[in-house]
């Protein structure tokens, strides 16, 4: 109304502005980091500015506010993370006035994982409608599977972002990988877990320095499927008191491949 062809603003604290807006706009509309919006805003006292404004996908990130991992005794988490930020959704009452969508007056727009958690529910819904048959444990693996990696530590993003399209084109059920062994160490240890499934080929353990090792070494191969039971038992005691990962990779005859990783701490330190 007051006769603006665009607007620029800037955040007024550091770090990156995800604002979202209430009601709908017919002007264009970019955000700025504080550190620009302070320089424009000194600039534009003196002289006239003329710039290009280049677009980009902005990236999958994880927010701050997310839970990171690992959880108590070495398990790892998040196993899988979904969009969270700013989602629309439907409003109680009159709860959150102040974050109305702008779509109508009945959603708002709000973020945490009671709005990450519906994404995957949806998901599995849709896995379950094409796979009736498909466990729990394989719905599992199919997401870790098929989702997408955003670059992070598997602490802060867990397998990737959900994929709902590729994860419900997957025609056969997923190996299964799963490692029940992690938190204190001492001299030996005995790794437990599961490598199989339906259309099971081998399974490789291996263990790495670390919450996210950068090199890995293998504890056994075998194409001996085990449900629940021993899949190594490991000698300790000359390894150096750190943090460890162990990471289970196992495969099928389809070509499919599942994962799980978790720490342990030797004497005072975690295996991851």
């Amino acid at each position: 109304d007051a006769g603006a062809i665009g607007v620029i603003v800037y955040n007024n604290e550091t770090g990156i502005l995800s604002p979202l807006l209430k009601d709908k706009s017919n002007i264009p509309m970019i955000f700025i980091n504080k550190k620009d919006g302070n320089f424009l805003k000194k600039t534009i006292q003196y002289r006239k500015i003329v710039g290009d404004v280049s677009f980009k996908i902005e990236p999958d990130r994880i927010i701050g506010f997310s839970s990171r991992g690992p959880a108590k005794l070495g398990v790892i988490k998040p196993d899988i993370v979904a969009p969270g930020v700013a989602i629309c959704a439907a409003q109680f009452d009159s709860w959150h006035d102040d974050k109305l969508c702008n779509v109508d007056k009945e959603h708002i727009a709000i973020s945490g994982t009671s709005m990450a958690t519906p994404h995957i529910a949806g998901v599995v819904a849709l896995i379950k409608q094409a796979h009736p048959d498909w466990s729990p444990i394989e719905v599992k693996m199919a997401l870790r599977n098929t989702a997408v990696d955003i670059g992070e530590p598997i602490n802060v993003q867990g397998y990737g972002r959900v994929d709902a399209l590729k994860v419900i084109k997957l025609q056969n059920p997923p190996p299964l990988a799963n490692i029940k062994t992690s938190g204190y160490a001492f001299d030996k240890v005995d790794i437990i877990g599961t490598a199989s499934g339906r259309n099971f080929k081998s399974f490789i353990l291996e263990y790495g320095r670390g919450e996210n090792p950068i090199k890995w070494i293998k504890l056994v191969e075998s194409d001996i499927p085990i449900i629940n039971d021993l899949l190594f038992m490991r000698d300790i005691s000359a390894l150096e008191m750190d943090a460890y990962t162990l990471k289970l990779t196992v495969l099928d005859s389809f070509g499919q491949r599942s994962g799980d990783r978790t720490l342990i701490k030797l004497n005072s330190a975690y295996i991851s």
